[in-house]
């Protein structure tokens, strides 16, 4: 019963959690906060399915035998309930659940560090021989006519900005694109967006993770926002975006001052809105933190209401 249950809930928020998260008003005035939430509720369904997993399989006689006697109970709880063929699908389905799963998502990981590695190091190349570095920013600086900077992941980051973005844009206003781009170093927003395509990539049929990507991405530039502004002003920041719009040479691995959502970063900077009060944010908080604790709390109960039943029985 509380593998079905967590089965179920696993379900639920996979398909309502997005628009949920998506239509909530907060997110914008605490990308932060957001942030937290989406992998939040992310890392709940992962354990609510893994635990299913586990808890579909254990027998109600309990394990204290042995592995080789509890894998034995195991088969024999699920023929005997629901035949050979129904047990042998239910035990397939728990297998890849509880293995399957976790082996299916550190592939996905380890595939998504290894192309990143790869990419940063490739484009890194090509700087060296193309850019050359500034002492007044402390960027490097590419000859380039489009207004463009953007930032490149590794020991200490790499900022880049194009001669056509210093042009474009005064003193204040391209410090206040440098800035941006060092909050999303000093935030390693990289892996956080690596870590959502991470996750997308197994179970991007559920909308919870379909969307993880874009979302995650639209935060950590709002979140970068927030910090630039608040070093140099969010007109002088926003008016900055305008000309860095256009940007088009930036890599794949970067993360650029500019994007689609430009437009809504700029009336977002322009309009000020008001930042989510201490007592919403905190009950926000504590709802990610019981949605990822949820399902360990239900498997330790479920599997030590078993280990009681067992040793009372003996």
């Amino acid at each position: 019963m509380s593998g079905a249950a967590l089965l179920g809930y696993a379900a639920v928020l996979s398909l309502c959690g997005a628009s949920w998260l998506r239509d909530a008003g907060w997110t914008s005035r605490a990308p932060r906060l957001a942030i937290f939430t989406w992998f939040s509720l992310v890392a709940s369904v992962l354990l609510a399915l893994v635990a299913a997993g586990v808890l579909l399989i254990v027998p109600a006689t309990g394990f204290h035998h042995g592995i080789l006697d509890f894998i034995g109970a195991c088969l024999a709880t699920l023929e005997e309930q629901y035949g050979l063929v129904g047990g042998a699908l239910l035990g397939g389905l728990s297998f890849v659940l509880a293995v399957g799963l976790p082996v299916l998502f550190a592939g996905s990981g380890a595939a998504e560090a290894i192309s990143a590695s790869m990419t940063r190091r490739r484009h890194l190349r090509g700087l060296s021989a193309s850019a050359r570095p500034d002492r007044r920013t402390g960027a490097l600086v590419l000859d380039h006519d489009t207004a463009a900077a953007y930032c490149l992941p590794g020991r200490g980051g790499v900022v880049v900005v194009t001669t056509g973005a210093m042009r474009a844009v005064d003193g204040g206003g391209l410090a206040a694109v440098l800035h941006h781009e060092r909050a999303h170093l000093a935030g390693r927003h990289h892996v956080l967006t690596a870590l959502a395509h991470a996750l997308h990539r197994p179970l991007c049929f559920l909308p919870l993770f379909a969307e993880l990507p874009e979302q995650i991405g639209h935060l950590v530039e709002l979140r970068a926002d927030d910090v630039a502004a608040a070093k140099s002003g969010r007109r002088v920041l926003a008016e900055s975006l305008l000309a860095f719009a256009e940007a088009s040479v930036t890599p794949a691995l970067a993360l650029p001052a500019a994007g689609a959502d430009t437009v809504d970063r700029m009336r977002r900077l322009i309009t000020a809105p008001q930042r989510l009060n201490r007592p919403g944010a905190v009950g926000i908080a504590a709802t990610g933190t019981v949605a990822m604790a949820l399902p360990i709390v239900v498997t330790v109960l479920s599997l030590a209401t078993v280990t009681y039943m067992a040793c009372c029985s003996s």
